[in-house]
């Protein structure tokens, strides 16, 4: 007998019957616990209760230095339109990323720590009555305030001065910091306003003026402004810097110290007329001190008026000698130039280059000391104390520099020793 077997039904071509999947099995959770639990049996207690206190430590990235952060800088793309401000033939001399190189550790000690990024924040186009320059948003503002103030109640319409400059990255002649390098300062007709940082000159002025322009107020001592001071200083000086002015003055003073040293002599005889030792009294002793102390006043005095006549006696040699030295260069000169041109001609007529070669030998020695004495002449007549004779060393407008230190600025022409008349800043550093 046959058995029977289950017939299944047909499957259809193209499909293919499909198995159901097993049912996902759920993982247990990690376990922290369990894990520590399992350390623990293979380490310790001790070792494992180490290990988790020590903290987890994230090492900081190492903090750039100062020159890597000023060379970040420079090649920032955002920073390039500024690398103009370090182009030119000012102090430092070199290229504008050499004179930036040498300017960065002197910004970082005014407490600017990235040059190029203080420029993008603070340093702004400035018109002052018209005239442009690049300068500090600070004082941009007061010079605005001082602009509004002479147009306003002054009545001024046009530039009361002829040029003005500001911003300025380079160092002093010294190749220390410039006030300018951060825009916050302003030089106005620096050509007729120098700064007086000679000292010998500044004795040269106060000798033959009378004028202390060294004290912080040279006006004080004549009851006026400091200003007013500093202009009489240099339209007298105009007048009597010359060897007949330096003589008068000499011989006003030979009469002082005539009238000083009698006082001194005429003192010391009072105070030996007055009795001392143990017969003197207390007023004897009282009128004593208040002699001495005349005596001391006077003899000072006279030191006084020696020195400014030794200042402006050395002065009017000088002066004489200079004029000696710059007539004899020019006579130089112009006997070299005269001989170079006789040479020319000898070069011109010579029939061979054979002939011609001593010739054009000896001219080119001939025209390198003409040029040495040139120049040497050109230190001779650059004399600065000659520039003061000639244009004086104070002409700034009155109403100026009121109205630039009403709003706010300093002006160089006060205070310091070293008088700077062209010089305004915001603040002084």
């Amino acid at each position: 007998m046959k058995r029977r077997t289950r017939a299944h039904p047909p499957v259809r071509a193209g499909r293919r019957r499909e198995e159901p999947l097993p049912e996902p099995v759920a993982r247990p959770a990690p376990d922290p616990h369990g894990r520590v639990l399992n350390l623990q049996r293979t380490a310790g207690n001790r070792a494992v209760g180490s290990l988790m206190r020590q903290p987890t430590t994230i090492t900081p990235p190492k903090p750039k230095t100062d020159e890597e952060q000023w060379e970040e800088d420079w090649n920032d793309p955002a920073f390039a339109k500024h690398h103009h401000h370090f182009n030119g033939n000012d102090r430092p001399k070199g290229n504008d990323k050499y004179r930036y190189d040498v300017l960065c550790p002197l910004y970082k000690a005014q407490g600017i720590k990235r040059p190029l990024k203080y420029i993008d924040d603070n340093i702004v186009d400035i018109r002052f009555f018209g005239h442009f320059t690049y300068g500090h948003k600070d004082l941009k503002a007061k010079l605005r305030t001082a602009e509004d103030d002479l147009k306003k109640n002054k009545g001024y319409t046009t530039a009361p001065f002829r040029k003005c400059w500001a911003f300025n990255p380079r160092t002093t002649s010294e190749g220390n910091w410039s006030n300018h390098a951060d825009g916050k300062a302003i030089d106005i007709d620096e050509g007729t306003n120098p700064r007086l940082i000679n000292k010998q000159e500044r004795a040269v002025i106060t000798a033959l003026t009378g004028i202390d322009v060294s004290a912080p107020d040279p006006g004080k001592a004549i009851g006026v402004s400091s200003y007013q001071g500093s202009k009489f200083a240099s339209g007298l000086f105009q007048m009597l810097y010359s060897p007949t002015g330096m003589a008068l003055k000499i011989a006003l003073l030979e009469q002082i110290a005539i009238g000083e040293t009698e006082n001194v002599e005429a003192a010391k005889r009072e105070l030996a007329g007055v009795p001392t030792g143990k017969k003197a009294t207390k007023d004897d002793k009282k009128r004593a001190s208040e002699i001495a102390q005349r005596v001391k006043k006077f003899e000072a005095d006279l030191a006084k008026t020696r020195a400014t006549q030794k200042v402006l006696t050395a002065e009017k040699g000088r002066y004489e000698q200079l004029d000696a030295d710059v007539a004899k260069l020019e006579a130089e000169v112009a006997a070299l130039v005269a001989e170079i041109a006789e040479l020319d001609k000898d070069i011109a007529a010579a029939a061979t280059a054979k002939a011609r070669a001593p010739l054009v030998k000896a001219r080119a020695a001939k025209e390198k000391k003409r040029n040495d004495k040139v120049k040497v002449l050109g230190v001779k007549r650059a004399d600065p104390l000659r520039g003061y004779e000639r244009k004086g060393f104070l002409d700034l407008d009155p109403d100026l520099v009121e109205a630039l230190k009403d709003a706010g600025l300093y002006w160089g022409g006060e205070v310091w020793a070293g008088k700077d008349y062209m010089h305004f800043q915001v603040a002084p550093h």
